[in-house]
């Protein structure tokens, strides 16, 4: 799997998937509501250059079935830094490593299943090895939805 300092091909990742269909999957992909939400507050998160007001014309459009988003459109308009697009024999579509992870996730259940699998295990691995940390894979007794609620941004 190629990847540019940071960044994963996810050109190689469709192809492996689905060689004839490549452009389709990450075109089918980008245009995901959940995706655009992630793309457009991973970018507020990581790039200060990147447009709020663009990202709000792309997620109207979301859902639309006139509605495509080519990867070098959004790149373009909102200024994006998690999505790369490079033409020619050595290029293809990359994204952040916090961003190319969701890409194998939507394609495949099973990747999916194997990433829950794996986190699990070194969870599992870091309470035993620093069990005064404090550390527990037991749920607390505090709802389930009181322990992911986002964080905010540090100013």
């Amino acid at each position: 799997m190629a990847t540019t300092i940071g960044y994963i091909l996810l050109t190689d990742i469709a192809r492996d998937n689905n060689a004839g269909l490549m452009d389709d999957l990450i075109r089918n992909w980008l245009r995901n509501r959940k995706m655009i939400e992630f793309f457009g507050n991973w970018e507020s998160l990581n790039n200060p250059g990147s447009k709020p007001v663009e990202f709000d014309g792309f997620r109207k459009g979301v859902g639309l079935n006139s509605f495509a988003l080519p990867p070098r459109q959004w790149i373009e308009k909102i200024g994006a830094v998690g999505i790369l697009s490079k033409p020619g024999r050595y290029g293809g579509t990359f994204a952040h490593t916090d961003i190319a992870f969701e890409f194998p996730t939507w394609i495949s259940v099973e990747f999916n299943l194997f990433l829950i699998k794996e986190f699990r295990g070194s969870r599992r691995t870091r309470t035993a090895a620093s069990p005064s940390r404090g550390i527990s894979t037991a749920p607390s007794s505090s709802s389930t939805a009181a322990s992911i609620r986002p964080r905010s941004r540090p100013t």
